[in-house]
């Protein structure tokens, strides 16, 4: 859960969200303690851990970076679920250092 300012992959999926990316980010634990495992089939999860002070430079760090390459190592696939684009600059933050982008939308409500 890259939405580290109001982070929903933990109500979604029942978990804590004691710990998770920022403190990846921050290497104040390891990736694998801040990964749930086997939430369902084929799906670990990483909840977004304690809303820090600066999201949008964490997520834009270079400590952000090597841990999406680490992470690429261990998986096929990584979904990050950001903010909307349109209120602040994370999803933009994170654009540079991922291989693509899916954006939903909700036809006849999403207007930028």
């Amino acid at each position: 859960d890259a939405d580290m300012r109001k982070p929903s992959q933990n109500n979604i999926f029942r978990l804590p969200n004691h710990t998770g990316l920022s403190a990846a980010i921050a290497r104040m634990q390891s990736p694998d303690e801040c990964i749930v495992k086997n939430v369902m089939e084929n799906l670990d999860v990483m909840t977004s851990g304690h809303i820090p002070p600066n999201p949008s430079e964490l997520l834009g760090s270079e400590q952000m970076a090597h841990l999406l390459d680490e992470l690429s190592s261990k998986y096929s696939y990584i979904i990050l679920d950001t903010p909307p684009v349109n209120v602040v600059s994370d999803a933009m933050e994170l654009a540079m250092s991922v291989s693509g982008i899916i954006m939903v939308v909700r036809y006849g409500v999403t207007t930028d």
